[in-house]
Order: C-alpha cells, then structure tokens, then sequence
C-alpha cells in the first residue's frame, strides 16, 4: 500500500508571506510539489506535515470514447481542467503565522507606537549652540558696540582748546564703546546654512535681549546681501549702525553650487557698508580659505564655534 501523500504547511519565521514564496517559485520554474517543498526552508518557511488535500480529479475523457473520437482540439472544459490540474502541484496551503497579536488601540495624548517598539525610538537631542553659553552675552555685546561720545570729561581736549584762548561752549567728552546705535542683524537663507538654523534664531534671539529690541533691525538673504535684503518689518537707515551677518561667506554647501557668492562680491558689499560708515561683523562657521582670507580687512571674520570677546576685538581692528 502506497504511502499517503503529504503536503506541506509553511510557516513564516523572517518575514517572508505567501506572495514572496510564490514569486520565487513562478521565477525558477517549479512544477513539482517536491520542488516546492525542498525551496520553502531558503524562503524563511518552515514546512510541517499535514495531510494533502484530495488530488483534483481528471475531467478529460479517457478509455475508448477519448480514442473514438475524432481528432482535433480539445473540448473547452477539458482544456481548463487540464490547466487546473497542472497548477495544482504549484498551490501552497494556507499560510498560518505563528503568535499573531492584534495591535493596541493609542490611549488619548499617547504615543501610537507599541510599547515594545518605544524604546527604539531616538530621543531628542539636545541643543548645544555653537556660542558658548558662558561667553554668548560678552561676544554678542563687543560685536555690537561702537565708539560714540561718553559722559566723561576730555581734560586734554578742554585745556588744549582753553591754551589757545578760544572759549568753551561745550566740553569734549572722551569716547567710549556702546550700543546706543543699535545693531543690523542679517540672516543668510541660502542652502548652506540649512544645518545651522537653530544656532542663527539662538543668536538673534540673544542680540536682540542684549542691545535690545527696539534698537535692533532684522533682514535676511540668500548667499550674499547684494543680491536682496528681505527686511522685516521696514526700518530707517542709521548711520554707523553695526552690521551683523550669520552666513558662510560662500565657504559651504554642495561643491557644485551656481548661487555661491565669490569672495569679491563680499568684498564690494563689506566695502559699500564701510562707506555707509557701518562696520560688517561676521560669524562663520567655517575656517576661511587662501581666497577668503583678503576680506579680513573690510569684514571682521569671527569663528563662530571660537568667538571670544579678544578675538571679536582683533578681528574688528584688522577691519578698521
């Protein structure tokens, strides 16, 4: 007595489902139910023995009526029994995954995720701003001050004027540095300063409370201010006001960028500012180039990450 046949009854260990295992097997060319059986352990299925559903019975028509009958075509119903009964070594069972749960309902305010799946989400990181926070407010206070007349008496000035016997209408006051002109912050949008945008907000937000927001002027621009200045709101124009830049100078971004703005269009802008009687203050985030290195004379060039009260002093007496 011949064994019962048996099929095989797969199950999904690494993913892999039905429609993967039938697209391997149309891919090879498989036509046996062995084939099949030896290629389910390489799709990730794991066979297991069951009983084999009854083979499909032949409809063709056999003995001697299929042989008296005239040659030709086959009949319609036979041909498609023909081709069922081809396929039907090909059919897989049904596919039963194992330790199948149904997913959890996210309570009100949650998180959707499932609770196995939370801890590998990535926390927020958080915001370490390239200014230093124990130096941020004296780097941004230098860089926005300018000389203008103090509250202190110039004796020199005052006995030199008295010595050639003019009369004192008013005394000299000695110069210091302050911040009662306000500053001009420009933001550069361009793609390059993409990465650094939560640095550029953390700095204007901390100008603004250092000089103050009525004395201080926003605008924004893509790649070099000589192209636009988006201003926001509209603001009138004081002389010796100090601008401040956020912005690469064109040293970052893609290598092959057509927007990037050369070295010399900075230095006609920083030039056309010196004109105007207001110094250009920059914080970079990267170190200048061999071409990049000749605007330190017209724009004070601070490294942004590097910005100390000393170097932004340095660096706006090379500009002077």
């Amino acid at each position: 007595m011949s064994a019962t046949p048996r099929a095989v009854s797969a199950t999904p260990r690494a993913g892999t489902w039905l429609g993967d295992a039938a697209e391997v097997i149309h891919a090879l060319g498989l036509t046996s139910y062995e084939d099949v059986r030896r290629i389910a352990p390489m799709l990730g299925l794991e066979p297991s023995e069951r009983e084999a559903p009854p083979p499909v019975p032949d409809l063709e028509p056999a003995g001697d009526s299929a042989a008296a009958g005239p040659s030709g075509p086959a009949p319609a119903a036979a041909t498609r029994a023909t081709r069922l009964r081809d396929l039907s070594a090909l059919a897989l069972p049904r596919l039963e995954p194992a330790g199948t749960q149904p997913l959890r309902e996210p309570a009100p305010g949650g998180s959707a995720l499932p609770e196995e799946n939370q801890d590998d989400v990535l926390p927020t990181l958080p915001f370490r701003p390239l200014l230093r926070s124990r130096t941020a407010v004296g780097v941004l206070a230098a860089t926005v001050r300018t000389w203008g007349p103090g509250s202190r008496i110039d004796e020199r000035r005052a006995v030199a004027e008295l010595a050639r016997g003019r009369p004192i209408r008013e005394f000299p006051r000695r110069p210091r540095l302050s911040m009662y002109r306000g500053v001009h912050v420009l933001v550069d949008l361009g793609e390059a300063l993409e990465p650094y945008g939560r640095d550029q907000e953390y700095v204007v937000d901390l100008v603004q409370r250092v000089a103050g927001r009525e004395a201080t002027t926003l605008g924004s621009f893509e790649n070099c201010p000589s192209r636009g200045v988006r201003m926001r709101p509209r603001y009138v124009t004081v002389r010796g006001r100090p601008v401040l830049v956020l912005t690469d100078l064109g040293l970052g971004g893609p290598p092959v960028q057509p927007a990037r703005a050369p070295a010399a269009e900075w230095y006609r802008y920083a030039r056309g500012a010196a004109r105007a009687g207001s110094p250009v203050i920059a914080l970079v985030p990267y170190p200048l180039d061999g071409a990049h290195r000749t605007l330190i004379r017209r724009i004070a060039v601070v490294s942004w990450d590097r910005a100390s009260v000393s170097a932004v002093q340095q660096a706006r007496r090379r500009a002077s």
